[in-house]
């Protein structure tokens, strides 16, 4: 789930990117765009193949009043076991 806030009434979407490497390097192994919703959005979902680490980035758009932001490429890992 990726919440856009302080800015001005944010619309658009949000594209998740999930990699099997650190800091969004790579070809992402899953991606889902989003419109926001009173704010927020929420990725598709995704069953990853193998275990390991793997790392999102959530990367708003913009839209005529906001620029776009993304989400640190240096948030922990998920752990999928």
């Amino acid at each position: 789930k990726a919440t856009v806030s302080g800015g001005y009434n944010p619309a658009g979407k949000v594209t998740f990117r999930l990699y099997k490497t650190h800091a969004g390097k790579g070809k992402p192994v899953f991606t889902s765009t989003k419109s926001l919703s009173h704010g927020s959005a929420t990725s598709g979902r995704y069953k990853p193949k193998k275990p390991g680490k793997y790392y999102w980035v959530a990367t708003y758009i913009g839209d005529a009043n906001n620029k776009p932001a993304s989400s640190s490429k240096k948030s922990p890992p998920v752990l999928v076991r």
